[in-house]
Protein backbone atom coordinates (compact mmCIF):
# COMPACT_ATOMS: atom_id res chain seq x y z
CA UNK A 1 0.00 0.00 0.00
CA UNK A 2 1.43 3.56 -0.91
CA UNK A 3 2.27 5.35 2.35
CA UNK A 4 -0.66 7.95 3.50
CA UNK A 5 -0.14 11.24 2.57
CA UNK A 6 0.30 13.94 4.55
CA UNK A 7 -2.26 16.58 5.00
CA UNK A 8 -1.01 19.57 3.74
CA UNK A 9 -1.06 22.97 5.86
CA UNK A 10 -3.72 25.11 5.08
CA UNK A 11 -1.49 28.58 3.20
CA UNK A 12 -4.84 30.51 3.29
CA UNK A 13 -4.24 33.92 4.86
CA UNK A 14 -6.97 35.21 7.41
CA UNK A 15 -7.84 38.49 8.88
CA UNK A 16 -9.02 38.98 12.50
CA UNK A 17 -11.61 41.98 12.72
CA UNK A 18 -13.78 43.39 15.25
CA UNK A 19 -17.12 45.35 16.08
CA UNK A 20 -17.63 48.51 17.31
CA UNK A 21 -19.70 46.96 19.38
CA UNK A 22 -21.37 44.30 16.87
CA UNK A 23 -19.76 43.94 13.31
CA UNK A 24 -23.33 45.72 11.74
CA UNK A 25 -22.37 48.70 13.66
CA UNK A 26 -19.22 49.12 11.74
CA UNK A 27 -15.81 46.97 12.65
CA UNK A 28 -12.32 47.38 12.21
CA UNK A 29 -9.02 45.19 11.82
CA UNK A 30 -6.98 44.14 14.69
CA UNK A 31 -3.71 46.14 15.04
CA UNK A 32 -0.91 44.43 13.01
CA UNK A 33 1.23 43.58 16.31
CA UNK A 34 -1.61 41.43 17.38
CA UNK A 35 -2.77 39.32 14.59
CA UNK A 36 -0.11 36.53 13.98
CA UNK A 37 -0.68 35.75 17.95
CA UNK A 38 -4.67 35.93 17.48
CA UNK A 39 -3.97 33.19 14.79
CA UNK A 40 -1.80 31.33 16.40
CA UNK A 41 -3.71 31.19 19.06
CA UNK A 42 -6.96 30.13 17.28
CA UNK A 43 -4.64 27.58 15.30
CA UNK A 44 -3.22 25.84 18.58
CA UNK A 45 -7.09 25.25 19.97
CA UNK A 46 -6.85 27.82 22.53
CA UNK A 47 -10.22 29.07 24.03
CA UNK A 48 -8.86 32.30 25.33
CA UNK A 49 -5.67 34.64 24.45
CA UNK A 50 -4.80 38.39 25.43
CA UNK A 51 -3.48 41.25 23.70
CA UNK A 52 -2.26 44.53 24.69
CA UNK A 53 -3.84 47.47 22.73
CA UNK A 54 -3.36 51.61 23.39
CA UNK A 55 -2.95 51.13 27.11
CA UNK A 56 -5.53 48.33 27.54
CA UNK A 57 -5.09 45.12 27.89
CA UNK A 58 -8.26 43.11 26.11
CA UNK A 59 -9.27 39.23 26.64
CA UNK A 60 -10.39 37.20 23.14
CA UNK A 61 -12.64 34.44 23.65
CA UNK A 62 -12.37 32.19 20.77
CA UNK A 63 -15.20 30.35 21.11
CA UNK A 64 -17.92 32.83 21.84
CA UNK A 65 -15.81 35.03 19.25
CA UNK A 66 -16.09 37.84 21.38
CA UNK A 67 -13.88 40.68 23.06
CA UNK A 68 -13.61 42.27 26.77
CA UNK A 69 -11.49 44.14 28.96
CA UNK A 70 -11.19 44.85 32.61
CA UNK A 71 -14.36 46.69 34.63
CA UNK A 72 -16.09 47.20 31.23
CA UNK A 73 -19.28 45.60 30.57
CA UNK A 74 -19.64 45.98 27.06
CA UNK A 75 -18.33 42.84 24.37
CA UNK A 76 -17.44 43.25 21.27
CA UNK A 77 -17.88 41.40 18.09
CA UNK A 78 -14.90 39.44 16.17
CA UNK A 79 -14.27 37.18 13.82
CA UNK A 80 -12.28 35.74 11.44
CA UNK A 81 -12.57 36.30 7.50
CA UNK A 82 -10.37 35.96 4.51
CA UNK A 83 -9.24 39.18 2.67
CA UNK A 84 -11.66 38.76 -0.12
CA UNK A 85 -14.55 38.64 1.99
CA UNK A 86 -13.21 42.06 3.74
CA UNK A 87 -15.42 44.22 1.62
CA UNK A 88 -18.50 42.79 2.54
CA UNK A 89 -17.98 43.96 6.57
CA UNK A 90 -17.04 47.75 5.08
CA UNK A 91 -14.23 47.51 7.61
CA UNK A 92 -12.98 51.80 8.48
CA UNK A 93 -9.71 50.88 9.59
CA UNK A 94 -7.16 49.13 11.95
CA UNK A 95 -7.55 49.34 15.49
CA UNK A 96 -9.87 52.20 15.08
CA UNK A 97 -7.23 54.69 13.54
CA UNK A 98 -9.02 55.21 10.01
CA UNK A 99 -7.83 54.15 7.04
CA UNK A 100 -5.78 56.87 5.18
CA UNK A 101 -6.58 58.16 1.52
CA UNK A 102 -3.68 58.56 -0.44
CA UNK A 103 -4.79 59.98 -3.71
CA UNK A 104 -3.77 63.63 -4.56
CA UNK A 105 -0.10 64.73 -4.69
CA UNK A 106 2.96 63.64 -1.67
CA UNK A 107 5.37 65.10 -0.34
CA UNK A 108 8.79 63.51 -1.55
CA UNK A 109 11.58 65.61 0.12
CA UNK A 110 11.51 63.96 3.26
CA UNK A 111 12.13 67.37 5.42
CA UNK A 112 9.90 68.93 7.91
CA UNK A 113 9.61 72.71 6.65
CA UNK A 114 8.99 73.80 10.48
CA UNK A 115 12.16 72.17 12.21
CA UNK A 116 14.01 71.60 8.88
CA UNK A 117 15.03 67.95 10.01
CA UNK A 118 13.35 64.74 8.75
CA UNK A 119 10.21 64.30 10.32
CA UNK A 120 10.65 61.74 13.68
CA UNK A 121 6.96 61.27 13.24
CA UNK A 122 5.75 61.68 9.88
CA UNK A 123 2.70 63.28 9.84
CA UNK A 124 0.79 64.32 6.35
CA UNK A 125 -2.27 66.89 5.95
CA UNK A 126 -4.32 64.83 3.28
CA UNK A 127 -5.81 68.11 1.14
CA UNK A 128 -1.94 69.35 0.46
CA UNK A 129 0.06 66.42 1.19
CA UNK A 130 2.78 68.19 2.65
CA UNK A 131 4.37 66.15 5.74
CA UNK A 132 5.81 67.84 8.97
CA UNK A 133 6.90 66.04 12.40
CA UNK A 134 3.61 65.40 14.17
CA UNK A 135 4.90 67.89 17.00
CA UNK A 136 5.83 70.81 14.80
CA UNK A 137 2.66 70.17 12.99
CA UNK A 138 0.60 70.62 16.35
CA UNK A 139 2.89 73.40 17.26
CA UNK A 140 1.68 75.49 14.02
CA UNK A 141 -2.00 74.21 14.37
CA UNK A 142 -2.03 75.43 18.11
CA UNK A 143 -1.04 78.87 17.42
CA UNK A 144 -3.57 78.88 14.63
CA UNK A 145 -1.48 78.81 12.34
CA UNK A 146 -2.10 77.26 8.19
CA UNK A 147 0.29 74.44 5.85
CA UNK A 148 3.62 76.22 6.15
CA UNK A 149 4.57 74.89 2.69
CA UNK A 150 1.15 76.45 0.97
CA UNK A 151 -0.92 77.94 3.54
CA UNK A 152 -3.61 75.61 3.75
CA UNK A 153 -5.82 74.64 6.34
CA UNK A 154 -5.22 72.48 8.89
CA UNK A 155 -7.41 69.83 9.62
CA UNK A 156 -7.82 69.43 13.85
CA UNK A 157 -8.95 65.65 13.03
CA UNK A 158 -5.05 64.92 13.19
CA UNK A 159 -4.94 66.13 16.55
CA UNK A 160 -8.00 64.99 18.27
CA UNK A 161 -7.73 61.74 20.11
CA UNK A 162 -4.97 60.24 17.05
CA UNK A 163 -4.30 56.94 16.75
CA UNK A 164 -2.14 55.33 14.36
CA UNK A 165 -1.81 51.52 13.50
CA UNK A 166 1.59 52.43 11.20
CA UNK A 167 4.13 54.10 13.96
CA UNK A 168 6.56 51.79 15.78
CA UNK A 169 7.05 52.76 19.54
CA UNK A 170 10.74 52.28 18.52
CA UNK A 171 10.98 54.57 16.25
CA UNK A 172 14.48 56.63 15.95
CA UNK A 173 15.62 59.94 16.13
CA UNK A 174 16.81 61.14 13.03
CA UNK A 175 20.68 61.44 12.71
CA UNK A 176 21.03 64.37 11.62
CA UNK A 177 19.25 65.86 14.75
CA UNK A 178 21.00 63.95 16.85
CA UNK A 179 23.84 65.09 15.50
CA UNK A 180 23.24 68.64 15.84
CA UNK A 181 21.74 67.92 19.66
CA UNK A 182 24.95 66.59 20.77
CA UNK A 183 26.79 69.75 19.48
CA UNK A 184 24.09 72.33 21.29
CA UNK A 185 26.03 71.31 24.58
CA UNK A 186 29.27 72.09 23.41
CA UNK A 187 28.32 75.52 23.29
CA UNK A 188 28.21 78.48 25.26
CA UNK A 189 25.78 81.14 25.83
CA UNK A 190 27.66 83.21 23.32
CA UNK A 191 27.37 80.63 20.83
CA UNK A 192 31.31 79.73 21.21
CA UNK A 193 32.81 76.38 21.64
CA UNK A 194 33.21 75.54 25.38
CA UNK A 195 37.04 74.64 26.49
CA UNK A 196 36.01 71.28 27.45
CA UNK A 197 33.81 70.83 24.20
CA UNK A 198 35.49 67.90 22.98
CA UNK A 199 35.19 65.84 26.49
CA UNK A 200 31.55 66.64 26.39
CA UNK A 201 31.42 65.33 22.86
CA UNK A 202 32.95 62.16 23.10
CA UNK A 203 31.25 61.32 26.91
CA UNK A 204 27.77 62.29 24.53
CA UNK A 205 28.68 59.68 21.95
CA UNK A 206 30.31 56.80 23.84
CA UNK A 207 28.12 53.65 22.68
CA UNK A 208 26.39 51.72 25.80
CA UNK A 209 24.60 48.44 25.68
CA UNK A 210 21.56 49.68 27.37
CA UNK A 211 19.00 51.76 25.33
CA UNK A 212 16.50 54.02 27.34
CA UNK A 213 13.14 56.03 26.42
CA UNK A 214 11.69 59.16 28.31
CA UNK A 215 8.23 58.58 29.09
CA UNK A 216 5.57 61.20 30.45
CA UNK A 217 2.30 60.59 32.20
CA UNK A 218 -1.10 60.89 30.37
CA UNK A 219 -3.73 62.94 31.51
CA UNK A 220 -6.29 60.26 31.99
CA UNK A 221 -3.92 56.89 32.61
CA UNK A 222 -0.73 55.19 31.61
CA UNK A 223 1.90 56.72 29.68
CA UNK A 224 3.69 58.12 26.44
CA UNK A 225 6.93 58.29 25.22
CA UNK A 226 8.28 61.32 24.39
CA UNK A 227 8.78 62.70 20.85
CA UNK A 228 12.35 61.20 19.62
CA UNK A 229 13.90 64.80 19.01
CA UNK A 230 12.56 65.79 23.02
CA UNK A 231 13.65 62.51 24.14
CA UNK A 232 17.47 62.93 22.50
CA UNK A 233 17.58 66.43 23.98
CA UNK A 234 16.34 64.91 27.90
CA UNK A 235 18.89 62.30 27.39
CA UNK A 236 21.52 64.90 26.69
CA UNK A 237 20.78 66.78 29.55
CA UNK A 238 20.63 63.55 32.07
CA UNK A 239 24.07 62.01 30.59
CA UNK A 240 25.98 65.81 31.28
CA UNK A 241 23.79 65.51 34.71
CA UNK A 242 22.51 68.62 34.16
CA UNK A 243 19.32 69.10 37.27
CA UNK A 244 16.98 70.97 34.79
CA UNK A 245 16.55 71.65 31.22
CA UNK A 246 13.35 73.16 29.04
CA UNK A 247 11.84 71.72 25.91
CA UNK A 248 8.78 72.80 24.04
CA UNK A 249 6.30 70.82 22.91
CA UNK A 250 3.70 71.92 20.75
CA UNK A 251 4.25 75.61 21.17
CA UNK A 252 4.03 75.20 24.57
CA UNK A 253 7.59 75.83 27.27
CA UNK A 254 7.95 72.83 29.28
CA UNK A 255 10.06 72.87 32.63
CA UNK A 256 11.78 69.61 33.10
CA UNK A 257 13.34 68.62 36.84
CA UNK A 258 15.52 65.96 36.21
CA UNK A 259 15.72 65.56 40.07
CA UNK A 260 12.31 64.90 41.15
CA UNK A 261 11.51 63.77 37.23
CA UNK A 262 8.59 66.32 37.02
CA UNK A 263 7.35 68.10 33.76
CA UNK A 264 6.45 71.61 34.36
CA UNK A 265 3.86 74.13 32.43
CA UNK A 266 2.81 77.27 32.89
CA UNK A 267 -0.52 78.65 31.63
CA UNK A 268 -2.69 81.79 32.00
CA UNK A 269 -1.13 81.57 36.21
CA UNK A 270 -1.64 77.75 36.59
CA UNK A 271 0.82 75.52 36.81
CA UNK A 272 0.66 71.62 35.14
CA UNK A 273 2.34 68.98 36.11
CA UNK A 274 3.59 65.60 35.04
CA UNK A 275 5.53 62.82 36.15
CA UNK A 276 8.38 61.54 33.88
CA UNK A 277 10.48 58.69 33.85
CA UNK A 278 13.53 57.57 32.10
CA UNK A 279 13.32 53.59 31.33
CA UNK A 280 15.02 50.66 29.76
CA UNK A 281 13.85 50.46 26.74
CA UNK A 282 12.90 46.40 27.32
CA UNK A 283 10.95 47.70 30.47
CA UNK A 284 8.44 49.08 28.21
CA UNK A 285 5.80 46.67 28.46
CA UNK A 286 6.20 46.81 32.03
CA UNK A 287 4.72 50.54 32.21
CA UNK A 288 1.12 51.18 31.05
CA UNK A 289 2.64 52.91 27.64
CA UNK A 290 0.18 54.02 25.21
CA UNK A 291 2.17 55.73 22.13
CA UNK A 292 4.63 58.63 21.61
CA UNK A 293 4.00 62.04 21.80
CA UNK A 294 0.40 61.63 22.39
CA UNK A 295 -0.03 59.35 19.96
CA UNK A 296 -2.07 56.17 20.73
CA UNK A 297 0.01 53.37 18.76
CA UNK A 298 1.83 50.56 21.17
CA UNK A 299 0.13 46.96 20.85
CA UNK A 300 1.45 43.94 21.46
CA UNK A 301 0.17 40.10 22.30
CA UNK A 302 0.21 39.38 25.98
CA UNK A 303 2.34 36.29 25.99
CA UNK A 304 1.01 33.93 29.14
CA UNK A 305 3.52 31.74 31.41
Amino acid sequence: MPPASKKKKSTREYIWIYGCPTLKEGCFEFHPNVQEHIEKSFNRGKKMCQIYVFGDTWDLDLVQMIKTKKDDHDKYQIKRIIPSKAKKYHIQGISEAYYKKMEGFRQTDNICNICLYPPSIPTRIQDCGHEFCFACLKSNYMMGLECPTCRGRIPPELFRDPKRYDLPIDIECPVEYANDCTSMFALTEEGKCSANSSVQLRRSQRSTRTKYYWIYQATDYGWYRYDPKNEKYLEESYIRKKSSCTIFICGFKMSINLKSNVQERISEGEVHRRKIKRIKAGDLKNHRVRGISGIQSYAYPVISE
